[in-house]
């Protein structure tokens, strides 16, 4: 027989052996992590309010202090329970938490167990922090998300037809300041600016942008504070997203001054991110709640309501600096 045919003859028996090799360990990989994840993502019980069974629906203006006033705090084997007195929110408090970090994560629940995995890992458990939930209903697929199952506390979001009622809910529950507000803002407000969307400006039309959802969402995280006493509890409070993948141990946050605001490098758009901070419990009641200065009086602001590129990054860091609140803007490489 030809020795050239034995050897190309080996040389392809050999490429044949290694491919259904890997294939057999690719096809068992994948069996792995279905069986990994099918265990990972565990059903958790519902709220006695219904919340995780919702759909990401519209609350009418007349059924808003009655939806996000009761304020539950997640039950589970590994933490105690509370629910806020509706009739005197300020009577109820959580049992006290040995950790003394708080993550606060804000905004819809997207982007799946990868990204909250690496939460737990460089976040929860570099700094034995709990976890709370500041959110909308649940879209139907993260309805057994593992954040709910962990998160100690779990206060619903509500969405609103239209967001110019929040912030009614920010102003104390009144809608006296609009009438000052869009006459002195409708003038000047530039077409392609961010900050003051998505609120409506007349029955049919709305600002571009979402800057007035964050801020008041941040706003509400205050009230839980406030309501929970939470800045008694915890040094520390870091306020992000759902859909932040954590590649890397989290800043040390026991090195930082309490004095400061730390905020990541990047993402600025012509101000600070907004994506992400970390608050000690001193400044932490300050730094949620800027919004009613640019409601009572816009024209204070008219530098930023007026230019092409106005958001929320070049509000916040407006805002921090009035308040006089020192933002090294530390975190990141």
């Amino acid at each position: 027989m030809n020795p050239s045919f034995v050897r190309i003859a080996v040389v392809l028996a050999v490429v044949l052996c290694w491919h259904f090799y890997k294939k057999d360990r690719t096809t068992l990989a994948n069996e792995n992590n279905k069986e990994h994840l099918k265990n990972h993502v565990r059903k958790v019980p519902m709220h006695e309010n219904g919340s995780a069974q919702q759909n990401q629906t519209s609350i009418p203006a007349k059924n808003i202090t009655g939806y996000f006033s009761p304020s539950s705090v997640r039950k589970s084997k590994n933490t105690s329970s509370a629910t806020a007195n509706e009739s005197s929110p300020d009577d109820s408090e959580p049992t006290t938490s040995k950790n003394k970090t708080l993550v606060v994560l804000m905004g819809d629940l997207r982007c799946g167990e990868p990204c909250w995995k690496s939460l737990r890992e460089n976040v929860l458990q570099v700094h034995k922090a709990d976890l709370a939930l500041l959110i909308q209903p649940p879209q139907p697929q993260y309805q057994n998300s593992s954040l709910l199952d962990i998160a100690k506390y779990h206060w619903p979001v509500p969405v609103y037809d239209n967001w110019l009622d929040a912030l009614d809910v920010i102003m104390n529950n009144s809608s006296v300041w609009q009438k000052t507000f869009f006459d002195q803002v409708l003038p000047i407000y530039h077409e392609k600016n961010i900050l003051l969307g998505p609120i409506k400006y007349n029955s049919t039309q709305k600002f571009r942008g979402s800057a007035m959802i964050i801020f008041y969402k941040r706003y509400l995280l205050s009230q839980r504070i406030k309501q929970f006493k939470l800045h008694q509890q915890y040094d520390w409070f870091v306020v992000t997203r759902t859909d932040h993948y954590n590649k890397c141990p989290h800043a040390n946050i026991s090195s930082m001054n309490p004095q400061s605001i730390y905020i990541p490098r990047g993402e600025n758009y012509l101000g600070i991110c907004d994506r992400h901070m970390v608050v000690s419990k001193h400044q932490v009641l300050r730094a949620l709640d800027i919004v009613p200065p640019l409601l009572r009086n816009p024209l204070q602001y008219r530098d930023v309501l007026d230019s092409e590129a106005g958001n929320s990054e070049m509000f916040l860091e407006r805002r921090f600096m009035e308040m006089g609140l020192d933002v090294p803007c530390s975190l990141g490489p």
